[in-house]
């Protein structure tokens, strides 16, 4: 009796974790992990019946009732067909986006023979910007093959250096260096007028690096010789911290309460804006001292790109680290909704569709203008993925 209560008992948990969600869609998915194995049951202690390489398609019929976490990766188990072999499998190795990996389509594109694209941004409407390094910024509105020239003026002053262009739903901002057209330039009308702030709103240089405005309309400058913030607009600007220091920024990242900047001394952060900058990851895995890029994604991600490549950590324990590919320079990384990663390197465009445990590369042989790539922007609208590769243009996907 007592093993047949046993047996009842775990036939109905079996029942309760394998239960199909009410939100699951039956649907084709693509093997991302080198290996992975088919088990009979929901568990990693099931016996395997199949194993699939990465690049398989096979069909979903089931999904477990609730995510497990498996070696620090959470998802939910997937029940698949494969021919006459059924089993499950463990959802972080699949992707249900099944024809990124199979290749995208690219096109390059130079709206102004001769010109260095240094950065594209791209409106809630799918407006395109590219800025230049001579201050040119050039802008399409009705598709790749149409472009118009801005040229952002402000009391006279042409702007100078464009290094960052940052689009929020009130403004648009440029980071832009030049000891009399740098500091930060803001159009509430997509490019047609244009306000200059510099030193004399409080800015600690006219040489910015990168602008961010973040989701409480609190805009970022970061300047050669430090961070400075304005509540306000741009109307006024102070330091954050009180902290002078900090020099040579090149990236900000914002996530909670956690304000993160690259410098060309390493990485740091600051819980708020009375707190100390404290630099982290020193001496971790692909943690060069120069750092170029960081993204936060809203799981609490933290992407690092350095001299030394790509590596990430969580905001829950900032002391452990994880390298992620090579040693390369990394320029640019951006995450999508969906969990996408897009990383903007020397030595190509990668994109992975599984946290990172596997990429698809694109080189100048599949289209792109350049290896280089410097900056990347996604449309929100299409999901089209633009580049700028300096002198010799941009690329978009098909």
């Amino acid at each position: 009796m007592k093993k047949y209560w046993l047996l009842t008992f775990a036939i109905l948990l079996s029942s309760i974790a394998v239960a199909q969600d009410s939100d699951f869609e039956p649907g084709k998915i693509k093997i991302t992990a080198k290996v992975l194995n088919v088990r009979n049951i929901p568990s990693t202690g099931g016996v395997i019946v199949l194993s699939l390489k990465r690049g398989d398609v096979v069909e979903t019929i089931d999904k477990s009732k609730s995510k497990v976490e498996i070696d620090g990766l959470t998802d939910y188990w997937y029940k698949i067909k494969k021919e006459d072999k059924a089993g499950w499998i463990f959802g972080a190795y699949v992707s249900f986006d099944i024809n990124l990996e199979g290749g995208l389509i690219w096109k390059s594109i130079n709206p102004s023979i001769g010109k260095n694209y240094l950065c594209v941004a791209i409106s809630e409407k799918g407006s395109v910007y590219a800025g230049c390094s001579d201050g040119s910024v050039y802008v399409s509105n009705e598709g790749p093959k149409t472009w118009k020239k801005l040229t952002p003026q402000a009391l006279g002053v042409n702007i100078g250096k464009i290094n960052n262009i940052a689009i929020s739903k009130s403004a648009m901002w440029i980071a832009a260096s030049g000891e009399k057209n740098g500091g930060v330039w803001k159009s509430q009308n997509n490019g047609g007028a244009w306000t200059q702030f510099t030193a004399s709103q409080g800015l600690l240089s006219n040489d910015v690096t990168y602008i961010y405005e973040d989701s409480k309309g609190v805009v970022y400058a970061a300047t050669s010789k430090g961070l400075c913030v304005s509540k306000d607009g741009g109307s006024n600007w102070n330091v954050y911290p009180e902290d002078r220091k900090m020099k040579g920024i090149s990236c900000v990242a914002v996530h909670g309460d956690n304000v993160f900047v690259g410098t060309d001394d390493g990485l740091y952060v600051c819980a708020n804006p009375k707190g100390k900058w404290e630099r982290i990851g020193k001496k971790e895995p692909n943690m060069g001292d120069r750092i170029f890029t960081i993204a936060a994604t809203s799981k609490g991600e933290i992407y690092v790109g350095t001299d030394m490549g790509l590596t990430k950590s969580n905001v829950s324990d900032l002391k452990k680290w994880q390298a992620i590919g090579g040693k390369n320079i990394v320029n640019k990384i951006l995450s999508d909704i969906s969990g996408k990663i897009y990383v903007a390197t020397d030595n190509g465009l990668n994109i992975s569709i599984d946290n990172g445990i596997s990429w698809i590369t694109y080189k100048k042989e599949n289209g792109i203008a350049d290896n280089k790539v410097i900056d990347l922007s996604i449309n929100k609208k299409d999901g089209t993925v633009w580049i700028t590769s300096g002198n010799s243009g941009l690329s978009y996907n098909e």
